[in-house]
Parts: structure tokens; C-alpha cells; sequence
């Protein structure tokens, strides 16, 4: 919230994960403006980091209401390599880190593996390509 009586413009640009910008929006605020951290309107799963993967990989994901989550990875084998969430959220976008390693705390070797999250009324599945 601006304290200042006086009027101001806001230019809003997006950049997108290439670094690409989109033009310039101009915005004049009437009222209170907040970011209130809203949920988003539908649930996602994302990689958020580069793919093929050398080192930690990062994903992101949102749930449009609260519940049970589950979000593991499997090998090309459909093996279950490592569970990174197992049980209740929060509605909103969520973010973690596959630091490359199993359930055991072991390194897992270069090559195909699968993220799957899975909620109430949501499922889905994202490669990650893990390289040494």
C-alpha cells in the first residue's frame, strides 16, 4: 500500500523461463491492491529447474484445495526411488528439491526417472533426465 496521496503508474512486465519479456503494461491502481497468496485455480506439477538434470532437481507444484499428498519419484522400471511428500497440504503452490539421491540417503544413477504427484481428483506424471 502507497502511504503518498499522489497518483501512480505501474509498469508490469512477465518474464518467462527462456528469459523472454513481454511488453510493457501500464497500470494506474483505483483502490487497495494486495497479493493475497490465493491458490491456484487448478492443481499442476512442474519442473522448475533445467532438464536434463545435473545436480539437485527442482519442482513445483500447486493443489487447489487441501489434502493428502503424495509426491514420488520411480526409475524406468517403475521402482520407487524416493518419496518427497507423503501426507497432508495445504492448498497453494508448493515447492521442493530432489537433491538425486534415494530414500536410503544413496546417489541414483544417471538416466530416466518419473515425478508423480498425485492428490484428491489429481494425478500427474513429469520425466526428469538425470545426467553425471
Amino acid at each position: 500500500m502507497d502511504a503518498a496521496a499522489a497518483p501512480y503508474i505501474y509498469k508490469l512486465t512477465a518474464v518467462d523461463e527462456h528469459g523472454n519479456e513481454s511488453p510493457v503494461a501500464t497500470l494506474t491502481p483505483s483502490g487497495t491492491l494486495a497479493a493475497d497468496g490465493s491458490r491456484p485455480s487448478r492443481a499442476f506439477l512442474e519442473l522448475a529447474g533445467a532438464n536434463p538434470a545435473r545436480g539437485p532437481a527442482a519442482l513445483r507444484f500447486g493443489l487447489s484445495s487441501a489434502g493428502r499428498v503424495s509426491l514420488a519419484l520411480y526409475d524406468a522400471g517403475g521402482r520407487r526411488v524416493r518419496t518427497l511428500v507423503s501426507g497432508s497440504l495445504e492448498a497453494g503452490e508448493h515447492a521442493i528439491r530432489w537433491d538425486g539421491r534415494d530414500d536410503g540417503g544413496r546417489p541414483v544413477a544417471a538416466g530416466l526417472y518419473f515425478a508423480k504427484l498425485e492428490s484428491p481428483g489429481f494425478a500427474a506424471t513429469r520425466r526428469i533426465v538425470r545426467t553425471d
